[in-house]
């Protein structure tokens, strides 16, 4: 189908999924995610560290997976080629810097441990990050030595590289890294968050094998909106939107319910906030 739209490859409800694809990410990634994160930096509303920095990799992968968008290159004839051997690198480091920031939040999330090592903590905020470029720069090297694997017509939503392998690896790596981690340390009936973001991995795999899949894409375009609407939800932040509010009411809320992070099957597990050296300086 050559609508002008995509290309000569595209589907046929290709206007239809671009639509979808980058509304999740722009109104997920690029709005409701900051808001939240902004909450909960400088309102009552504190969370961990780890749990901040799992909605930061969700921002970062919704601007590399509108980087067709920001370029007006999403439709017509293929992209400039640099751009989508850079879009085609940073979308393949995605899912294992997914899974490993993934992984340093229900592992916090299960330890019930605050971390008072600040050299440790700022270790597993940068291991995601860490990951995302050392897979990013593996397949960037591999798509610039041979430009002519990497298109937009195989996958219509974003840039890709014909050559699966380059893609299956670090899918692989992060859902058999997720599946062995969650299982060590989740209960037998999780949250659906960690079921979801767990499973990222296995589904952007299954969508390298079939070229043709685009739910799972769109699947994996929902987490900004998933992310917001989980800790959103919850009462101390939405609270802490209520700024006409009285702040002893604000307050009281926050102590009822005791900064959840993530609301578990089996119980609410409440989770020391980000640290607060107030107290220290005072004592």
């Amino acid at each position: 189908m050559d609508d002008g739209y995509t290309g000569s490859t595209a589907p046929p409800h290709a206007r239809a999924l671009l639509d979808v694809w980058f509304s999740f990410h722009i109104i997920g990634g690029h709005f409701l995610v900051p808001v939240l994160i902004t909450t909960f930096l400088f309102s009552k509303a504190r969370r961990d560290a780890t749990l901040i920095n799992f909605g930061i990799t969700i921002i970062l992968s919704s601007i590399t997976n509108c980087l067709l968008l920001y370029a007006h290159e999403y439709l017509g004839p293929e992209p400039n080629k640099t751009l989508c051997i850079f879009q085609a690198a940073a979308f393949g480091a995605s899912a294992p810097m997914w899974s490993v920031a993934a992984l340093t939040l229900v592992l916090q999330i299960r330890s019930r441990v605050e971390l008072k090592d600040v050299r440790w903590l700022f270790t597993m905020l940068m291991m995601p990050y860490i990951s995302f470029i050392a897979f990013s720069v593996v397949i960037l090297v591999v798509g610039l030595q041979r430009p002519d694997t990497v298109t937009r017509s195989r996958r219509t939503l974003y840039c890709s590289m014909e050559w699966r392998s380059i893609y299956a690896a670090p899918c692989a790596w992060s859902a058999r890294f997720n599946e062995r981690k969650f299982a060590s340390s989740r209960s037998p009936s999780g949250s659906s968050f960690s079921w979801r973001t767990s499973s990222s991995p296995w589904t952007s795999l299954l969508s390298i094998s079939d070229r043709h899949t685009y739910a799972r894409d769109i699947y994996t375009s929902t987490f900004g909106v998933a992310y917001f609407l989980v800790f959103g939800s919850q009462p101390d932040v939405l609270w802490a939107w209520c700024f006409w509010r009285k702040d002893e009411t604000g307050s009281r809320a926050t102590a009822e319910s005791g900064a959840p992070i993530i609301e578990d099957s089996t119980a609410l597990h409440k989770h020391p906030t980000l640290p607060d050296t107030s107290h220290e300086t005072e004592a």
